[in-house]
Parts: C-alpha cells; structure tokens; sequence
C-alpha cells in the first residue's frame, strides 16, 4: 500500500510537470529529463517517473524504451 505522504508527493509532482507543459516551459517536442527534474524539485526520480508515467496517460507526453519521454505537441483544443 501506498503511503499518504508518497501519494501527495506523486501528484504534486504531476501538477508540477503538467504546468511546466501546459505553460511551455517544458515545450512541445522536448526531451523531460529526469534527473534535471528530479534536482529542480528536489526529489528523487521515482515521483518524476510516476508523474510522467500519469502524463503519459493523459496524452500529454510519449514514452519510448531507451530514449526517455518526449511531450506531444498538442492544439490548445487538445490541452482543454
């Protein structure tokens, strides 16, 4: 079972990326760095991997085996 306080750290991390994708600071096209994120927020990659993992979910970012996650590029339609 998942505790409280690892549970609340995953999705403030997700809310953090999707604004950082939303907003363009991360933008359409790029790599998401883990590690770069992971020191960004001061966390270990494991929430930045959930976080991206639920992204992926959302159809705000791609995921592929050995490269990493790239974020889609999306219509503003798409984003709402």
């Amino acid at each position: 079972m998942m505790s409280l306080e690892k549970k609340l750290l995953y999705d403030e991390v997700f809310h953090i990326i999707r604004e950082l994708v939303e907003t363009g600071e991360i933008p359409p096209g790029s790599k998401i760095s883990e590690p770069s994120l992971a020191k960004k927020l001061s966390v270990v990659r494991g929430p930045i991997r959930d976080g991206i993992a639920k992204l992926k979910t959302r159809g705000l970012v791609a995921r592929q085996l050995n490269v990493g996650a790239r974020v889609l590029s999306l219509t503003n339609e798409q984003l709402i």
